[in-house]
């Protein structure tokens, strides 16, 4: 097993998935739990995550259908309260295009 003990915040954040599906080794979810204590930024991101997750599941989850095409993600992300940095707004291009192709996959399951 390789040493998570000393996990900085890209190896942090890059077992997000894995954390908050509960899955993985228990070592690795503690390692992430010290950095989360100590780190603000990965705190807020691990945050930022979760309500990103909470407002696709809404929207996916809604009584009428609706196509992921229409999906308005940039009121989704407003209303989870996430706040997009400065690299992310100019690639939103390619991040609406992978959250409309995410939410098309989840809706056929």
């Amino acid at each position: 097993m390789k040493n998570v003990s000393n996990m900085d915040c890209k190896q942090v954040r890059s077992h997000w998935s894995i954390f908050h599906d509960s899955e993985g080794d228990s070592e690795i979810h503690f390692s992430i739990e010290q950095h989360l204590e100590s780190c603000d930024q990965c705190r807020k991101w691990f945050d930022g995550q979760e309500r990103i997750e909470r407002s696709l599941t809404r929207a996916i989850n809604r009584t009428e259908p609706m196509s992921p095409s229409l999906v308005n993600w940039n009121q989704l992300l407003n209303e989870s309260g996430v706040v997009l940095s400065e690299s992310a707004l100019k690639n939103q291009r390619r991040v609406s295009r992978s959250l409309i192709t995410l939410a098309a996959v989840a809706a056929r399951y």
